[in-house]
């Protein structure tokens, strides 16, 4: 049996004389415990499509979380319609006296619009659809 060596000439020499079953080990062939790989080798079969599979399988889940968020269509029928304002504070951009960008918040009227239906339940919808929205009559809006 081979002493260890440091020099990664000769291992890289005997690992290809290994390789090519020219040097004689005691009982053990190319194969055997005297014979160490540099770089581990993986099976060539079977693991190719591991990674698209999961790729696969990833943007199938995330397309069924982002279904969530995405518009299911009701239609109500409007029994009243409200406009709801509050002051809050929004931040804005500024520039300041050196040039640099800073964030000052300042207060702000929000307004937020609402409709009711007719069996009480009130929903939040955009401006278009508050003014497209009449008493009485039925409203397509998002839930």
């Amino acid at each position: 049996m081979r002493k260890p060596t440091g020099d990664k000439s000769v291992l890289n020499s005997l690992v290809s004389a290994c390789a090519r079953n020219e040097v004689a080990n005691e009982g053990a062939g190319p194969t055997g415990p005297d014979v160490q790989l540099l770089t581990p080798r993986g099976p060539k079969s079977g693991r190719r499509f591991v990674g698209p599979a999961a790729a696969g399988v990833c943007l199938v889940l995330l397309a069924t979380a982002c279904a969530s968020f995405s518009c299911r269509p009701l239609s109500i029928t409007v029994a009243e319609k409200e406009e709801r304002a509050r002051l809050d504070t929004v931040p804005r951009g500024i520039t300041s006296e050196t040039g640099r960008l800073e964030v000052k918040r300042a207060p702000e009227i929000i307004r937020d619009y609402w409709v009711r239906a007719e069996d009480g339940t009130w929903y939040r919808v955009p401006l278009d659809r508050f003014r497209t929205a009449e008493v009485g009559r039925p409203l397509e809006i998002c839930r």
